[in-house]
């Protein structure tokens, strides 16, 4: 790897005890040298420790299982002296990660970490069938008994006390290695998923159109999640604040374009197929006679010839579900209106509120009850400002998703949960309150409003809520329509205490 080598020609690194052990013309190395992790946050120190612990008569007897009887003279050393010997060994590799590893181990850790949680969701979900299905081409799962093809020894492994431990591998070769002859758990090394790309991603240009279609850093974003990684990484490698990253990547996760895995505290991000999709500049675009939009002039829902609109840029509109209306004369079939210079793409995605957005939406709000100029000392206002700061941060209370352009935000809609008693139309009794709907007038008609609450109801079915409800004005109406709410019959009345 280039930046090993780079490394090693600037300072070589002596391993000498290490070294004869590994590279020889040997179809295997010394068991004890790899051994068995205790659990899934096993470091570098305890696996050093373990290798320690390693008895002389297993240290001799792994010794002649590799190198026969006659053993070379480094090999010999370690066989007279093995506690003293595995120090030294301790000591080298231990260097050699300080210099070689560490400097890219978030990176490499991010891939494995990834990969177990991918593991662990497949043995949940379809026990070990499920789980071997798509470990290595190599590896067969049938009626309990695990066979790895290719493999020139026709050997069968008994498992060790401690059963069968499934280790990814970041750094070696793409087979299987499994460690037989052992004292305590069988290892079974795998590729883990994402190595392909670990020390690609985010080193190739980002195609245009992505750029375009999402701004720089989100595409970037997109780009450099090839290879799994923490909010607090990404944060690292592109220069940018951790709050950034997390409102950039909401929105990339609400499009089905990124998805993330918990392990532990962490949560590690991943570009989705459809991500990548979006990333091949040389995919060709799926093929439509005819695609839905809204007549500009009319305002209704039309199907437009596809001839007046580029493939491409339909094809990447359908990937993130926001339409864009390309620069060109197109006359609408639907209602024969003639439309030139049809508005550009609008790129502003929903991102959800955080504490920072505090004034900015209290602001909105104020708007609606032509209370925008009113002294910021009224009541209404401090116990508004005081909600606000209370549910922006409850993602299970209350979501304030919002459009921001050149830094300000234009466009808010406030959906709040609901807790009563369930009933036959409320099964979960859980409902999602859609306050309402506010855009600067100077940004109205462009499409926000639907953006906002498509983003709430995509949020009420992700905190499992049975329906939405809302209070529509005559302005409003026909927008929650187009996005299926229905008239009720049920009288509102109020009283004010």
């Amino acid at each position: 790897m280039r930046w090993a080598r780079e490394e090693l020609a600037a300072r070589p690194l002596e391993l000498p005890r290490t070294w004869p052990l590994l590279v020889n013309n040997r179809a295997s190395w010394p068991q004890f040298l790899l051994p068995a992790p205790s659990g899934p946050r096993t470091t570098l120190g305890d696996s050093l420790e373990a290798m320690q612990r390693t008895t002389a008569r297993e240290v001799r007897a792994s010794l002649h299982r590799v190198f026969g009887d006659s053993l070379p003279d480094s090999a010999a050393e370690l066989a007279s002296h093995p506690a003293a010997g595995l120090r030294m060994i301790a000591a080298e590799l231990r260097q050699a990660h300080e210099r070689l590893i560490a400097p890219h181990w978030p990176r490499i850790r991010a891939v494995l970490e990834a990969d177990i949680a991918y593991r662990s969701t497949r043995l949940t979900a379809g026990g070990a069938e499920h789980l071997f299905a798509d470990l290595h081409p190599d590896l067969r799962w049938h009626h309990g008994r695990l066979s790895l093809d290719h493999d020139h020894r026709n050997r069968r492994i008994k498992l060790g006390p401690g059963g069968l431990v499934l280790l990814p591998v970041a750094l070696g070769p793409t087979y299987v290695l499994i460690k037989g002859a052992t004292s305590t758990q069988t290892t079974l090394r795998y590729p883990a998923r994402g190595t392909g790309t670990l020390w690609t991603a985010g080193t190739r240009p980002v195609p245009g159109s992505a750029v375009r279609l999402l701004g720089r850093q989100r595409a970037q974003l997109l780009e450099a999640l090839r290879s799994p990684a923490t909010t607090t990484d990404l944060a690292a490698a592109l220069q940018v604040t951790a709050s950034a990253v997390s409102q950039h990547l909401a929105i990339l996760r609400e499009s089905g374009l990124v998805t993330g895995e918990r392990v532990g505290r962490n949560v590690f991000h991943r570009t989705t197929e459809r991500g990548l999709d979006l990333l091949n500049p040389n995919l060709a675009p799926p093929s439509w006679s005819t695609t839905p939009g809204t007549c500009p002039g009319t305002g209704t829902d039309v199907p437009i010839a596809h001839g007046g609109l580029s493939d491409r840029t339909i094809w990447l509109a359908q990937l993130t579900g926001m339409w864009v209306w390309s620069r060109m004369e197109l006359r609408c079939e639907w209602c024969g209106c003639q439309h030139g210079g049809v508005t550009t793409m609008d790129s502003c995605h929903p991102r959800t509120a955080t504490g920072d957005d505090g004034p900015q939406l209290l602001r909105l709000w104020a708007m609606l009850f032509d209370q925008d100029d009113s002294p910021v000392h009224q009541p209404w206002r401090m116990h508004a400002r005081e909600w606000f700061d209370r549910l922006v941060d409850d993602a299970g209370s209350a979501r304030f998703p919002v459009i921001e352009v050149d830094g300000e935000i234009v466009a808010t809609a406030i959906g709040t949960l609901e807790i009563g008693v369930p009933n036959p139309h409320c099964p979960r009794g859980r409902t999602v309150r859609l306050a309402n709907v506010i855009t600067l007038p100077q940004y109205r008609g462009r499409g926000y409003g639907t953006r906002l609450v498509l983003h709430l109801i995509n949020w009420a079915r992700a905190i499992e809520a049975d329906r939405v409800d809302l209070s529509a004005t005559p302005e409003g109406q026909r927008l929650y329509e187009k996005v299926g709410f229905t008239m009720t019959s049920a009288p509102r009345m109020k009283l004010v205490l």
